[in-house]
C-alpha cells in the first residue's frame, strides 16, 4: 500500500465569496502579510480561474488564471500578495461560491 503524506494547514482566517462572469478582486482574509498560503475551495457548480495580486487592480480571465474545477480545492503560495481575482468559466448569470482561507 502506498504511503500518503498529508500536509498540515493552520487557518488564520476564512471568508466566503462568489466569482461571476466578470473578473472581481477580493481582499484576502486575515493577515496575509504573516500568512504564506491561501486555500481556495470552489464550492460552486462552475469552474473558476483565479490570480493573486498586490492590489484590488488585479484582474483575471479564464486564459490567464489558474483554473479550479467545480468542487475542488487549491492551495496557492501568497508571497507579497494580498488580493485574489476570480472569474467564473460559466456564462453570464452563472458563478461559483468559494471559500478563501489564509494561513500557514
Amino acid at each position: 500500500m502506498a504511503n500518503i503524506q498529508e500536509a498540515s494547514f493552520a487557518v488564520d482566517a476564512a471568508q466566503g465569496t462568489s466569482f461571476g462572469f466578470a473578473s472581481t478582486a477580493v481582499l484576502l482574509p486575515g493577515t496575509p502579510a504573516s500568512d504564506s498560503i491561501v486555500r481556495v475551495a470552489n464550492l460552486g457548480p462552475c469552474h473558476i480561474s483565479v490570480k493573486l495580486g498586490t492590489s484590488n487592480a488585479v484582474t483575471v480571465t479564464n486564459s490567464t488564471g489558474v483554473v479550479i474545477l467545480a468542487g475542488q480545492v487549491l492551495y496557492l503560495t501568497l508571497g507579497a500578495n494580498t488580493y485574489i481575482a476570480g472569474v467564473s468559466a460559466g456564462g453570464p448569470g452563472s458563478g461559483s461560491t468559494c471559500n478563501l482561507a489564509t494561513g500557514n
